[in-house]
């Protein structure tokens, strides 16, 4: 019988943190040459599947307690001992970085930020600036037609959605690709050079699409591409007026990924040639 694949629900579940902490634990294992039978035995474990869970950063209902008792398996102590276990209350945290922002948040996002924080691959297309790397004055202007007492927590989302996501170590992969137009007018020069600054970063990329070059019919609209290693699927990430689009089907995925990169690597331009007319 094949691995289970993992369904978006399962995906939720899972965070940088925990897929962090699953590989360090299952590290551990292999190098005291223990197995899940092994946890099983002493009582630590119920089974292989809640091993496995826990190893590949979902969440299982497991205590501190457990997690010690897994660590005297592997003869862990000391600091190595210690590690594993703050990494394990990290990721068990009972709220998530964003739930604070929930009354400004765009209907089901949340998802969304989850996967952002484990994806190893990040292809993105969009109109305007993406919000992970927009400034926090630009942030500002774009959501100057919102209500008045709403912008700051707005743009303090926006800002901390870029904390959590810049402090990934290491990055993964990111490709933002955006139409030129986003850049003409609205973008100061602090703007660019923020563009300009990531796109130095190891793993980023950022082109634009020529205004003189479009219109661009085969590009619907802004969506996200997330790809992921191991047994969970990629998934593409679009946006509507009832809310958050998330779909796994293995030809949206590829037809989305399919048109980024065709126009990417072959009309897009690197967002240092970029310059005002």
């Amino acid at each position: 019988m094949g691995t289970r694949r993992a369904t978006l629900r399962d995906m939720a579940e899972k965070t940088f943190l925990r897929i962090q902490f699953g590989r360090r634990l299952a590290r551990a294992r292999e190098a005291a040459g223990k197995t899940a039978m092994d946890a099983i035995r002493a009582g630590i474990v119920r089974s292989k599947a809640q091993m496995s869970r826990l190893e590949h950063g979902y969440r299982v209902h497991l205590t501190l307690s457990n997690i010690s008792d897994l660590c005297k398996l592997y003869g862990l102590k000391g600091n190595d001992k210690h590690v594993i276990e703050q990494m394990y209350l990290r990721a068990e945290a009972d709220e998530e970085w964003w739930e604070p922002f929930s009354e400004v948040m765009f209907r089901d996002i949340s998802m969304l930020f989850s996967l952002q924080s484990y994806a190893d691959r990040i292809y993105v297309f969009d109109n305007l600036v993406h919000g992970l790397f927009q400034t926090e004055e630009h942030a500002r202007m774009l959501h100057a037609g919102a209500e008045p007492e709403s912008v700051d927590k707005r743009v303090e989302l926006r800002m901390q959605r870029q904390r959590e996501f810049w402090s990934r170590n290491p990055l993964p992969e990111v490709q933002l690709m955006m139409r030129e137009t986003a850049l003409l007018g609205t973008c100061d020069q602090q703007q660019i050079d923020l563009l300009v600054e990531r796109d130095r970063l190891p793993n980023v990329s950022i082109r634009y699409l020529p205004a003189s070059d479009g219109p661009w019919p085969h590009l619907f609209g802004p969506f996200t591409v997330l790809g992921f290693e191991a047994d969970d699927p990629d998934v593409v990430y679009s946006e509507s007026i009832s809310g958050a689009r998330y779909e796994d089907r293995p030809v949206s995925v590829e037809t989305h990924l399919a048109r980024f990169v065709s126009h990417f690597e072959e009309q897009a331009r690197t967002i240092k040639e970029f310059r005002r007319g």
